[in-house]
């Protein structure tokens, strides 16, 4: 209402409440002056730096430097000067953005006091405002130098720390807040075949590790019921080849956090224990087996002299007629039942079993149906740590059936030995490396050494290789095909029949039993009869020719004396009358051609004469023989342009036979080697010998053009001949061979075809002188 309309006492009224007012105001500027101190007294006391400076860094209002200079001091400056050059943009940055937006800034920053010292400050920059307007910046720096000298020792550690981990011979993992895995150790990569930078920080690590996603999902169900308070949870993981491998995780990260880490745990990798968990669960498994199905009879008694049983397989009621309970309940049960021949050395070896630790018997035991059964009895010794032997553990097995077939193979083995022994065939035994096991007196003596110098020996050892060889191929055969294969060979000059027969023996093993026979008389009986009647065939096929050759030379020698004779004078009439050359030319052609009809009637007359039966034999010396022969054929050697050396006939001991023989023996083959000569270039012919036992050996080796392939089979066959037609009978090679076998030997060749041949001559020393 207005003034003039209130009554006094209203007025009075309003007075005092203006007075009351005006002294709650003079309160309110008492108490802002107060408070204006106060807050002046609290910035310079406080230990942050706080400043307040203008849009261009300038300081207007500064309680105290890091350094300990006077804040007024630096008054006017700018910021800036006191900032580490790396910071400077940044908090030009943000003192321009509070002026402009007026939003709140916060950093940390390096700062240089006027000492130079510089310093770690967490900054925060705040706008002044008045009547709305930013006007001013406020900056409140807090010195965090140890705060950061705390950090770096804490990041050092750290890192101390991740190596120790990176290390450590156990797996060790950590995840994040997401479910990813942010640590992967060395050992984690070893178990795995994964590297850390396969696994770390990617989301599909566990689809890697864990592939099969039911396995995955139930584990993950178990690992969020059970939390991360767990230990010894068997896992098995994948790794990266693809194997698998069993780890038993730990984990007590809710016990024992780490900063940064939502969960971590410690793994083993437990794969070589599993497996061999597995391994001692399938012996305990065939153990079990073996106990169940085995028809040895398992024990354990007591160490001592009782040797109580404490246990016995339930066998020993199948096979021995006795109840368990008997062994057990009765500490003497066993020993009562040995058979009383037998109890001496029985316990003899328990005695020893105690210094051995390991004993093997035999004995005889008593079945409840009265009679004796074999049993082998092995037995070792159980000690504790302290090598004190606490139990004896062994089985009993059932050998009687054994022991009569030992018997009755004794007995046979007892046969056998005396046949083997007093065999007059070699026999010999050999093991599956094919060494001697056991050889009889003939095949030591067949061999040449005594029986105990073979045994041990293969076949190599004594006989040459490739002998051997084709005996140790035999006797492969015999055993891969498992049957006794027959084989014949030669060795030392003597023939062998073989019998090589595959011998099956205990534990799938296979010996040969090898039976040898003498064969060499039947097989020279068979040679000396197929000789002979080669030698028949020859002499019929001879004869024959040798009766045609003095038919032929009868009729043919006359009319050719006369042919020649009345040349002969036609030519002498000429020389002393004169005629036409060409005359004297034919004639001289023609009693060139009667020369060589005459020089083949005279081969076929030496044919005739080689078979006749009244030759005069004697001891001929073989040197001078080959001397004779060289002489007459001296002109037809240099002719031929061919050289003949004798080499080691001196030494060689005279044959018994007809001296014109060996003449034409040595003639033919001579005259062969001239024959083979083209004349063009400079050959040879080297005639040598050897004794060899009751023969000599004689070698007419020449370098000429050797035997065409073509013509070899059939070089002493009558009538056959290599050379020009009219140049040769082909009778040569015949007579040579049928004089050889006269004299018990025999002619064959050695063929270099376009180099040259080697013939080689055995005569009989005695050439059937005795006989």
């Amino acid at each position: 209402m207005p003034d003039g309309e209130k009554t006094k006492a209203e007025l009075l009224e309003e007075l005092d409440a203006l007075r009351d007012r005006i002294a709650r105001l003079e309160g309110m500027r008492d108490a802002a002056g107060a408070l204006d101190e106060k807050w002046d007294s609290l910035v310079h006391c406080a230990s942050d730096i706080i400043a307040v400076v203008e849009r261009d860094g300038t300081i207007l209002h500064i309680n105290h430097t890091s350094s300990g200079v006077s804040g007024s001091a630096v008054i006017g400056r700018t910021i800036y000067d006191y900032v580490t050059p790396e910071f400077q943009s940044t908090l030009e940055g943000s003192i321009a953005s509070v002026f402009k937006a007026g939003e709140y800034c916060h950093h940390e920053a390096t700062g240089v006091g006027s000492d130079g010292e510089v310093r770690w400050y967490d900054v925060c920059i705040a706008p002044v405002r008045r009547d709305g307007k930013v006007v001013a910046a406020g900056i409140v720096a807090r010195d965090i130098a140890e705060r950061k000298k705390a950090e770096e020792a804490l990041r050092q550690e750290s890192e101390r720390l991740a190596s120790v981990l990176e290390h450590m011979p156990v797996m060790i993992d950590a995840f994040d807040s997401d479910g990813n895995i942010i640590l992967w150790n060395r050992e984690c990569e070893r178990v795995t075949g994964f590297k850390a930078a396969e696994i770390v920080g990617n989301p599909e690590a566990m689809d890697l590790l864990y592939p099969d996603a039911a396995y995955r999902e139930r584990m993950m169900r178990w690992w969020k019921l059970r939390g991360n308070n767990y230990r010894d949870w068997e896992w098995e993981l994948t790794c990266k080849d693809g194997g698998k491998r069993f780890t038993l995780w730990s984990n007590i990260s809710d016990k024992w956090p780490v900063r940064g880490w939502a969960t971590w745990g410690i793994g083993v990798d437990i794969t070589g224990r599993k497996r061999v968990e597995e391994e001692l669960q399938q012996t305990r498994d065939r153990l079990q087996y073996i106990l169940a199905t085995s028809p040895a009879i398992t024990y354990i008694s007591e160490v001592g002299s009782g040797w109580a049983a404490t246990f016995i397989s339930k066998h020993v009621t199948r096979q021995f007629g006795h109840e368990v309970s008997e062994f057990l309940d009765d500490p003497h049960f066993w020993s009562n039942h040995i058979h009383p021949d037998d109890k001496e050395h029985v316990f003899a070896g328990l005695r020893r079993l105690q210094e051995n630790d390991s004993h093997t018997c035999e004995y005889r035991f008593r079945h409840r149906d009265g009679s004796y059964r074999w049993v082998h009895d092995e037995a070792r010794l159980v000690r504790d740590e302290r090598g004190k032997a606490i139990e004896c553990v062994g089985y009993l097995t059932d050998i009687t059936g054994r022991k009569r077939t030992e018997e009755e193979l004794m007995r046979s083995e007892n046969n056998y030995r005396m046949l083997f022994e007093n065999s007059p065939d070699p026999i010999a035994k050999l093991d599956e490396k094919w060494r001697l096991v056991a050889v009889n007196p003939a095949m030591a003596r067949s061999v040449g050494l005594p029986m105990e110098e073979m045994i041990g020996k293969t076949a190599y050892d004594l006989i040459s290789k490739d002998v051997a060889d084709k005996r140790t191929t035999q006797m492969k055969k015999a055993v891969r095909e498992r049957r006794p294969q027959f084989f014949e060979d030669e060795r030392d000059g003597r023939h062998f029949h073989h019998v090589f027969v595959p011998v099956a023996e205990p534990g799938g093993r296979t010996t040969i039993q090898i039976i040898a026979r003498d064969i060499t008389a039947v097989k020279k009986a068979h040679e000396d009869l197929s000789k002979y009647r080669e030698r028949i065939a020859q002499a019929e096929h001879l004869a024959s020719i040798g009766t045609l050759s003095a038919t032929l030379v009868h009729r043919l020698n006359q009319p050719l004396t006369v042919v020649r004779l009345s040349i002969q004078n036609a030519l002498a009439q000429l020389s002393d009358v004169s005629c036409q050359d060409k005359v004297a030319q034919e004639l001289k052609a023609a009693l060139s051609g009667v020369s060589q009809v005459s020089s083949t009637v005279d081969q076929i007359r030496a044919l005739a004469k080689g078979h006749s039966k009244q030759k005069h034999r004697k001891r001929v010396n073989i040197r001078r023989i080959a001397d004779k022969t060289m002489r007459s054929l001296a002109a037809s050697a240099r002719e031929a342009n061919i050289a003949i050396s004798i080499e080691g006939l001196d030494s060689l001991p005279s044959v018994y036979m007809a001296e014109g023989d060996l003449e034409q023996l040595f003639f033919c083959l001579i005259e062969n080697a001239i024959q083979a000569a083209d004349g063009k270039e400079k050959n040879q012919i080297v005639i040598s010998g050897a004794s060899k036992g009751k023969h000599v050996e004689l070698r007419f080796s020449d370098d000429c053009c050797g035997i065409r392939p073509e013509d070899f089979d059939q070089l002493f066959d009558p009538f056959f001949t290599t050379r020009a037609e009219g140049k040769g009978t082909g009778l040569g090679l015949c007579i040579v061979q049928d004089i050889a076998s006269e004299s018990n030997g025999s002619v064959w060749v050695k063929n270099n075809p376009g180099k040259g041949t080697t013939f080689f001559v055995t005569l009989s020393i005695d050439g059937g002188e005795k006989s």
